[in-house]
């Protein structure tokens, strides 16, 4: 008797300390979507593998949706649809575009990894493709 009321302890321990883990994770997770999706984001540096390409963004302004999904706008051109989605656990968000994307849009797909979170307002993010490193920072409006 006694060994089985050890046995559902430790049981309902394992079981919420897993519970714990996941439920910070959600937390992570969660803070990620409230940063991306609290305003309208601009490119305010793009690095493409050692040249700096910034003045192509200028005018675009980025919307992170909580669904999952993202616009990008400029005046006097078609708004850009895409997805994205973050992950708290590797410090890296993923999009892509779901309508054609005009330069330099097309440079923004892909995985993006925080290299500074300068604030909830503006962040520093790279990426190797195919060995070049590209870089950019993301402003919020």
């Amino acid at each position: 008797m006694k060994t089985s009321v050890i046995s559902v302890i430790l049981l309902v321990l394992f079981i919420s300390t897993i519970s714990c883990k996941k439920k910070i994770e959600e937390i992570k997770e969660q803070a990620v979507v409230d940063a991306m999706t609290d305003g309208t984001w601009t490119v305010t540096r793009f690095i493409e593998n050692n040249t700096n390409i910034t003045s192509g963004f200028v005018g675009w302004e980025i919307k992170y949706l909580s669904n999952n999904t993202l616009t990008v706008t400029k005046v006097g051109n078609p708004v850009v649809n895409g997805i994205w989605s973050g992950d708290a656990s590797t410090f890296s968000f993923t999009s892509s575009f779901t309508t054609a994307a005009p330069a330099p849009l097309e440079k923004l797909p892909g995985t993006w990894l925080v290299t500074r979170a300068v604030s909830t307002n503006k962040g520093s993010y790279a990426r190797n493709v195919g060995g070049l490193i590209d870089s950019m920072d993301l402003t919020k409006k």
